[in-house]
């Protein structure tokens, strides 16, 4: 039992046979070179071919014959009625004993808009093939079949044809004409294709060779300006709260002396040993800054404890070193008989005509005390 399919539908058997039926009637009536009868409303569907890929031909009825892997194309024309209509292209081929197998589905083709529907076909093994089309029909017209045309694709050699075939009238090959995505870049002339055939909006940048936009190609405005520089912003002002300034949060070195405070450096704040002279400002220690008995002997320079630096009655006998005080030392009626130690004025201690009768006790001189004469 044979399986046709179309468009990926399986076909019941009743229907296969009504196509049978109907493609076997077209091919005898084609054969036999006979007219073919449509049905009243039907579309007239002729059918040609041409050797090749083309839209412009020659196209003929002849059976054509192609060197295997050459072209064939089948035009099916209908006119206004079929005027982008889709008719679907059937099929059939012939069998090694000569007879014709039965037509199948193949594919579909939108007409143009004179009504002409195209197909082309090419085989790497020899085979005989026949082409027709079917028409589906619409509200005005019924369903409608081309004749077939055939073309044996055949091992044969390809010669170069003796005769040159006509020049084509200047405007003759139109869009239409020409197979859609057939023109490659060899078919083009250098500098053949301007602006104007270049639909807005199609070039994209990989289109574009690197480095190959200079500043002349650039439209006026398409780079805008530099934005201004934008104003600087203020540092946002911060208050930090009472006490959350720590030590560890205090760089070492960071606490210059204007950080700090005029008098608010406290004992407390000073290490032992911190103060040394050469952070104490000449002349400013005071008497209040000295504690009582904290300078020493070792603390005053020799030679500079002046009368003045010494309390009145401050020097006893006992700073007094023994054998140290001169007459210069004496004031003039200092050293009263107080001061001197019974028994210690000798004669020569006494200046001559300094004893007088007021100095000589009454009744004290003696015989001895008179010198002769």
């Amino acid at each position: 039992m044979l399986v046709r399919w179309q468009n990926g539908r399986h076909r019941s058997a009743a229907h296969r046979r009504v196509w049978l039926v109907a493609a076997a009637a077209a091919l005898l009536i084609s054969v036999a070179g006979v007219s073919p009868i449509y049905a009243a409303g039907s579309v007239a569907i002729s059918a040609d071919s041409a050797l090749g890929a083309t839209k412009v031909g020659p196209f003929s009825t002849t059976t054509k014959v192609a060197a295997l892997n050459q072209y064939v194309t089948w035009r099916f024309s209908g006119g206004a009625a079929l005027a982008d209509k889709s008719v679907e292209i059937w099929v059939a081929t012939k069998n090694a004993d000569g007879s014709w197998g039965a037509f199948t589905l193949l594919t579909a083709r939108v007409a143009d808009a004179s009504g002409n529907a195209y197909f082309w076909w090419r085989s790497s093994t020899a085979k005989w093939i026949s082409v027709r089309a079917y028409y589906a029909g619409d509200a005005t017209h019924s369903a409608s079949w081309s004749p077939a045309r055939q073309a044996n694709l055949a091992t044969i050699s390809v010669t170069t044809p003796t005769t040159v075939p006509p020049a084509l009238a200047d405007g003759s090959v139109t869009s239409a004409t020409i197979l859609d995505g057939t023109i490659t870049a060899a078919d083009l002339a250098d500098d053949s294709v301007s602006g104007s055939k270049i639909v807005d909006g199609t070039i994209s940048s990989a289109d574009i060779a690197d480095g190959t936009i200079t500043g002349a190609d650039l439209a006026p405005g398409v780079i805008p300006a530099p934005a201004p520089a934008p104003a600087p912003v203020p540092a946002p002002a911060f208050s930090l709260a009472d006490g959350s300034v720590t030590t560890a949060k205090i760089a070492d070195g960071a606490v210059t002396s204007a950080k700090i405070l005029d008098g608010t450096i406290a004992t407390a704040k000073i290490a032992d040993g911190a103060v040394t002279s050469a952070k104490i400002l000449d002349g400013t220690i005071a008497s209040v800054d000295i504690a009582n008995g904290a300078v020493t002997s070792t603390e005053i320079l020799d030679g500079t404890i002046a009368s003045v630096d010494i309390a009145n009655g401050a020097v006893t006998s006992t700073e007094i070193l023994d054998g140290t005080i001169a007459t210069a030392d004496i004031a003039n009626g200092a050293v009263t008989s107080a001061k001197i130690l019974d028994g210690t004025i000798a004669s020569v201690d006494i200046a001559n005509g300094a004893v007088t009768s007021t100095e000589i006790l009454d009744g004290t001189i003696a015989s001895v005390d008179i010198a002769n004469g």
